[in-house]
């Protein structure tokens, strides 16, 4: 009966079930014995009372993707919270998988684009992110499924290392400065993940979208519910309000000359923490996911995500980051602010992410033990 289904869905919009799927299902169903599972491992014939079933016609369905894998955990409602779950054709937040890294490849972030040409006093010049068989080899653990293509998301385990170009010392940061850090950084924190990109994915940093997707921050309320802003400072507007402000400086203006015009937007910047002792608050309960976010990662690290907030008199421009500390937040922080009064110097940690072709399948990119870090 499935097997005649599964030819139809063939020729129609409905998703194919392989044999393996379909086996499991029977099982659960009890229309299979813990007998004929065994059996059908080695054999594709089954009589089941008057009936012969062929399985064999459920051979060659894309059922062993990575997309239809993570698909089937979801449907089973299979989270794998404590790493248990042995069910091959299952995969889930968090598990480990092989994705191979490129053995060469670098990126410069030159101190323009950083900003830093603009810090009085830097030291910090060129920084070079590079890839070889030694340097840069990182673990790869599954994020999601991206909201774009409908491909797997990969996150590293853990962030970069920086070699700053001409002294050789190697730092676990990006360092970004200023207006220039917010008009550059974005796109600077791609380009050093795309050194990761093969014929498997396309390598770019990890999202402050990356994070809430997973967290469950899907909507405006949401982010309303659990900003911080708001409650740290009452002169700050909340997340999707207006702002308006004459004879100030977007980053872009500021660097041209320091060229006032007016400043207006929408504010869509907020911050939050996670499992503090104060509310609001993000509640993660699931240790794994917790772990591989927060919890196994040395340094904070940046998120390659635009946000501005503020207050009546002015807008804060900035870009979101990770921090790692007694208290963990996770949103936008500030690099510039429009009145002009200050720019801002920081250093966080760049941690690449992959998003997998939908076609990509567990043989291509197996999904391995997970690792101790």
């Amino acid at each position: 009966m499935v097997a005649t289904e599964n030819e139809m869905a063939k020729y129609t919009n409905r998703e194919s079930k392989g044999k393996e799927q379909v086996i499991q299902e029977l099982y659960k169903e009890k229309q299979l014995t813990g007998e004929d599972v065994e059996y059908l491992k080695e054999n594709d014939i089954l009589v089941i009372g008057d009936i012969e079933t062929d399985f064999s016609i459920l051979e060659g369905t894309n059922v062993d993707t990575l997309v239809a894998m993570y698909d089937r955990a979801v449907t089973d409602r299979c989270t794998n919270e404590d790493g248990n779950c042995d069910r091959e054709d299952h995969l889930h937040i968090g598990d480990y998988v092989d994705y191979k890294n490129p053995t060469s490849g670098s990126y410069i972030v030159t101190a323009i684009k950083s900003g830093m040409d603009r810090r009085p006093n830097s030291i910090i010049t060129n920084q070079m992110f590079e890839i070889s068989e030694t340097k840069n080899q990182l673990n790869w653990r599954v994020l999601g499924k991206d909201e774009k293509t409908g491909g797997i998301k990969l996150i590293s385990e853990r962030i970069m290392k920086n070699n700053i170009e001409g002294n050789g010392q190697e730092f676990p940061c990006l360092f970004l400065y200023g207006a220039n850090a917010y008009v550059n950084g974005v796109n600077e924190l791609d380009n050093i993940g795309k050194l990761y990109t093969t014929n498997y994915g396309e390598g770019r940093s990890v999202k402050q979208k990356d994070i809430d997707q997973v967290l469950g921050i899907t909507t405006k309320e949401k982010i309303k519910e659990i900003n911080l802003f708001p409650i740290l400072n009452p002169n700050f507007k909340q997340y999707d309000e207006e702002y308006n402000f004459e004879n100030q400086y977007t980053p872009e203006s500021w660097l041209n000359g320091k060229t006032q015009t007016t400043v207006e937007g929408k504010v869509d910047g907020y911050s939050y923490t996670i499992n503090d002792t104060e509310e609001p608050t993000v509640r993660v309960t699931n240790n794994r996911i917790y772990k591989m976010l927060f919890g196994n990662v040395e340094e904070s690290y940046w998120l390659a995500s635009h946000g501005i907030y503020g207050s009546s008199g002015a807008a804060r421009c900035g870009i979101s980051k990770v921090i790692i500390g007694d208290v963990i937040n996770v949103g936008t922080t500030y690099m510039f602010s429009t009145m002009g009064i200050n720019e801002n110097y920081l250093s966080y940690g760049v941690r690449p992410v992959i998003v997998l072709k939908s076609e990509i399948n567990k043989t291509q990119v197996r999904k391995i033990d997970d690792k101790i870090e």
